[in-house]
């Protein structure tokens, strides 16, 4: 039985919403942060940050999806797999 080699060049769905979960929570807290500092105020600061990191979070989930699909920068990690799993 020859084995064969196989390359694994993307990510799964769920670690890019991991990241973006872990990511956002992060940014949220900053955003929060620097709007009360601005306005000293906990209602517009909770508006704004609500409001711009539901828009952000898609955004990033995209972003990162499609660097997904962009080889330059990766390395391919080789592996040997059983003839089954090809199919």
């Amino acid at each position: 039985m020859e084995q064969q080699i196989h390359h694994h060049f993307s990510e799964d769905h769920s670690r890019s919403l991991m990241k973006t979960a872990t990511y956002r929570t992060f940014i949220v807290a900053m955003d929060f942060a620097i709007a009360y500092a601005i306005t000293g105020n906990i209602g517009i600061s909770l508006g704004f940050t609500t409001a711009t990191n539901a828009v952000k979070t898609v955004g990033y989930y995209a972003h990162e999806r499609a660097w997904d699909g962009i080889h330059w920068g990766k390395r391919a990690h080789a592996h040997p797999v059983a003839d089954e799993e090809i199919d």
